[in-house]
């Protein structure tokens, strides 16, 4: 019998190209095909679900996919969540009321599930949160929130140092784990606030459970450091050729040919023929 194998794609540096919507030919074709053959590809990515549903019909999916790194598990039809990891509310009023979060802040975004909550407008947090992908948005003072949110987005203000905004936010390390997101405009970066221990190979883990496939036969796509954990727990972990160095280390291949060249699609086929 022909193994069958839970294929893991992160998008931004690896399924995409660098204009973070385009998916190379091959890759599509590649990923209809592992599906027609009984494979199961999922996609886990730090994207909210607004920027992933069009990549996920064009590859023509049909499982189940993680948002936010790991924090939100949910079947794109019918909008039915399986698993949802969350920084209790509690916990979020505490740190965006922190004096120093509070303060230094340009905006906060609280994504909970499908539904985000701005507590004010900017341009930065807008188009690098995919803002303008979604149906509502709630803005406004957010102690309204009374959700549990899966991840924090907080933009920093030029003149700080992002290492200052980490200090407030240790406080809260039971809870919570945090990591610079990304760099936007200057000298300002996003940072991430997502739920303590949570990560890729968490959801994947989960995944794999769901659909009873061991984690030997888990192949994982990644090229950044928050793909290491799932890269270092899958049976056979891919690190793109435009990809972090410090992934090298931790798996098994890397792709041929770069996210712009249909490096996953490629390397997919080399892999799935090889083994069977």
């Amino acid at each position: 019998m022909k193994k069958k194998f839970l294929i893991s794609l992160d998008l931004d540096g690896t399924t995409l190209k660098n204009d973070g919507f385009t998916i190379p030919k091959k890759n599509i074709e590649v990923i209809k095909k592992m599906q027609s053959l009984g494979h199961k590809v999922i996609i886990i990515s730090g994207r909210p679900p607004r920027a992933i549903e069009k990549i996920y019909r064009m590859l023509g999916l049909k499982s189940l996919v993680s948002s936010y790194n790991g924090a939100f598990i949910y079947h794109p039809y019918g909008k039915e969540t399986y698993k949802s990891f969350q920084i209790p509310n509690v916990v979020f009023q505490k740190i965006i009321n922190n004096p120093f979060i509070r303060k230094y802040n340009k905006a906060i975004l609280a994504e909970c599930e499908d539904l985000p909550y701005l507590n004010t407008s900017s341009n930065l947090i807008f188009v690098n949160c995919w803002l303008e992908f979604a149906s509502a948005i709630k803005i406004g003072d957010l102690k309204k929130c009374q959700r549990d949110p899966n991840a924090i987005f907080i933009e920093t203000l030029p003149h700080i140092e992002y290492e200052k905004y980490f200090v407030a936010l240790k406080k809260f390390g039971d809870f919570v784990s945090f990591n610079v997101w990304k760099n936007v405009g200057i000298n300002s970066v996003i940072i991430h606030v997502y739920p303590k221990k949570i990560n890729k190979n968490i959801a994947c883990s989960v995944v794999a459970d769901y659909y009873k496939i061991p984690q030997s036969n888990v192949i994982a796509f990644g090229d950044e450091n928050n793909d290491y954990e799932i890269l270092k727990w899958a049976g056979i972990g891919v690190k793109m050729k435009n990809g972090n160095i410090n992934l090298k280390k931790v798996c098994k291949y890397e792709t041929d040919s770069s996210n712009e060249d249909a490096g996953v699609g490629l390397m997919l086929e080399k892999i799935i023929n090889h083994s069977n």
